[in-house]
């Protein structure tokens, strides 16, 4: 399904403006884009953004993400995972 998508590598690359791309194939960019589950990180608030060396680690920091989930994924069992991790 995936290899009638016309899709040219290179110009993905550019339009993404990365320097590599992590799969070597389309039908593997794909699947990762529109296929698999995903956690998207959209911005975080409170850590430092100045460049340099950070010496100090905030007490707070607030992450806007998004999760995609997949067919046959259990809903509660991620928003277990999710409650835990928050826990650490």
């Amino acid at each position: 399904m995936y290899e009638a998508i016309d899709l040219d590598l290179e110009e993905y690359r550019n339009s993404s403006q990365v320097k590599k791309i992590l799969f070597d194939t389309k039908e593997e960019i794909l699947m990762h884009l529109w296929r698999y589950p995903s956690l998207s990180i959209h911005g975080i608030e409170g850590a430092f953004e100045e460049p340099g060396a950070k010496t100090v680690i905030p007490g707070r920091v607030v992450g806007k993400f998004s999760i995609r989930l997949v067919p046959h994924m259990n809903m509660s069992v991620v928003e277990t995972q999710c409650l835990e991790q928050n826990q650490i």
